[in-house]
């Protein structure tokens, strides 16, 4: 079953697509896997089973569309034509409708009393709010998911590969390893 959320936080907006699955998508990011994927693939069928119940488990899969709410004015225009030309004037400017702009994306898992976050980004006319969106994430999982003690951030996003394993740096985000991939961790 889906279900869809909307979470706002300092301007940000999240809108969310929740569905139970039966699988963890981004296995590499979960510390418990970490030891087999490190393996060879020969290796790695002595733990067959372990890795199957580490990958085939149940958990809750998240899509995120980040986004900010703008006003854009309804401008009225009023327009007379003659033979040879057409003149206009605005007559209105008072109304307002209000509109979501995506600026980026997230997906993750949440098993147990963990978050994997393998993807997290703003396009990049928007990089200026991404420090923003984490820490809004931040706030949804503490929020949303109040069993959850644990983030496991994918660093090396290659949107910007460099500032963004400072920003997670910067937010108190620890590297807890680069291999097989690199992976941030923080404490809630």
């Amino acid at each position: 079953m889906e279900r869809e959320y909307e979470f706002s936080y300092n301007d940000i907006v999240i809108r969310l697509l929740e569905r139970k699955e039966n699988f963890v998508t981004f296995l590499a990011l979960d510390p418990e896997a970490r030891d087999i994927l490190l393996l060879d693939e020969f290796e790695r069928l002595k733990y067959l089973e372990k890795y199957h119940k580490l990958k085939y488990r149940e958990c809750l899969y998240i899509l995120g569309r980040i986004g900010l709410y703008e006003a854009i004015p309804i401008i009225t225009v009023v327009l007379t034509s003659t033979e040879d030309q057409v003149i206009g004037y605005v007559k209105d400017t008072n109304k307002m409708r209000i509109n979501f702009r995506e600026i980026g994306k997230l997906q993750m898992n949440i098993i147990n009393d963990k978050a994997l976050v393998w993807e997290c980004y703003v396009y990049s006319d928007f990089m200026n709010y991404l420090e923003q969106v984490i820490l809004s994430l931040e706030q949804l999982i503490k929020e949303r998911y109040p069993n959850v003690k644990h983030i496991y951030m994918h660093g090396d996003e290659p949107l910007y590969p460099k500032t963004f394993n400072e920003l997670l740096e910067k937010l108190n985000y620890q590297l807890l390893y680069r291999v097989p991939e690199t992976v941030y961790y923080k404490q809630l």
